[in-house]
């Protein structure tokens, strides 16, 4: 989805900068023990608004996601201002733990976070990966597209069907391994 640079909600100016597409990449050592490197196209989704409930208000910031209007919710902006950064730190470190939801797409969770989430919550960010249908972009490295689907704080724990480094789930990924 195409995020504006910034919206303005109930009188006060938010920017949605840090949510536009970006491009990052990683290295990763296969089962084989080759080295390949990732060149990965970041997308985020709607997950600034939500459809919960919330009211709608004058100067309310509404937007249209194709199946519901949702609004925009500032407390899950104040935390997606970290996604980013939490996404970075999956190619920083591809080792970090990730894990697939029974509901197929993918996690990793923060159990701190800034502001300080409400008492017994935990921030979770799903998302899914595949081949990238558009050419290389990068010469020598393998493309894939990762869409940030949502990102917010819960108390229940997500299931799971499976856990693994997040270099194994792009590897299997993109080598088209059920999991």
């Amino acid at each position: 989805m195409f995020h504006p640079e910034s919206i303005n909600h109930c009188g006060a100016q938010y920017s949605l900068g840090h949510l536009n597409r970006a491009l990052a990449e990683f290295r990763w050592k296969t089962a084989e023990k080759v080295e390949v490197t990732y060149s990965v196209r970041i997308d985020y989704s709607t997950h600034c608004y939500s459809d919960a409930g919330l009211p709608r208000v004058a100067g309310s910031y509404i937007v249209n996601d194709g199946s519901s209007d949702r609004i925009f919710c500032p407390s899950r902006h104040e935390y997606s201002l970290h996604l980013p950064q939490i996404v970075d730190g999956l190619f920083a470190k591809p080792t970090t733990s990730v894990a697939l939801a029974t509901t197929g797409n993918w996690f990793v969770y923060r159990l701190t976070m800034a502001p300080a989430l409400p008492q017994g919550e935990i921030y979770y960010v799903f998302f899914r990966m595949h081949p990238s249908p558009v050419g290389t972009w990068k010469d020598g490295a393998i493309n894939l597209d990762l869409y940030v689907e949502s990102a917010y704080s819960r108390a229940n724990p997500v299931a799971s069907a499976a856990r693994m480094p997040f270099g194994k789930a792009v590897e299997r990924r993109m080598a088209d391994l059920s999991l």
